[in-house]
């Protein structure tokens, strides 16, 4: 760390118990996307739940750790303030006008369909190599796809924000009443 950085709050590394609730929520996550609940799925399903015990086993710690210290590594003053700077800039344009004030741009429906399909391929693009030889090509298209529809859901989105946000809060002052 550097000497001029304050640390706001120090988050400690993973206990067992939130651990294995983030393990079981990555992989619950993961058995939705690729619909491993499907009869024909039992062998990606049994070679998941491998995976989960190593992960579980023999990384928890590693992975405990790894997470506090990204976390806190992003709880100094100079990141925290970074943060409000983009959202400021987010949120308000260089007049000062709350972005929500200004109409957006009107674009074609082609426009938006093309925006549409750009998205699509980046989110489809991103999946690693890994994941699709262990899943299947298909199966990280289709679950790709799926997983692309339901983000487009704005109010889906803002519940999801919103429970972020009061369960990251609820963590950084869980030791202050």
């Amino acid at each position: 760390n550097d000497e001029n950085t304050i640390q706001l709050y120090t988050i400690k590394p993973l206990d067992d118990a939130n651990l294995d609730l983030l393990i079981e929520a990555l992989f619950d996550l993961l058995g939705l996307v690729f619909e491993l609940h499907e009869p024909t799925q039992w062998i990606r399903r049994k070679i998941m739940q491998g995976f989960k015990g190593i992960l579980k086993q023999y990384y928890g710690d590693a992975l405990g750790k790894g997470i506090a210290d990204t976390l806190n590594h992003n709880l100094t003053e100079a990141k925290v303030l970074e943060v409000i700077h983009k959202i400021e800039g987010l949120l308000w344009n260089k007049e000062g006008v709350f972005i929500r004030d200004i109409p957006p741009p009107i674009r074609s429906v082609d426009q938006q369909f093309a925006t549409m399909l750009e998205a699509r391929t980046l989110l489809v693009n991103s999946i690693p190599d890994s994941v699709v030889n262990l899943m299947g090509k298909y199966n990280c298209l289709y679950g790709m796809a799926r997983l692309f529809n339901t983000i487009q859901a704005k109010e889906l989105n803002r519940v999801l924000v919103v429970n972020l946000l009061d369960t990251s809060i609820r963590q950084l002052f869980a030791d202050r009443n």
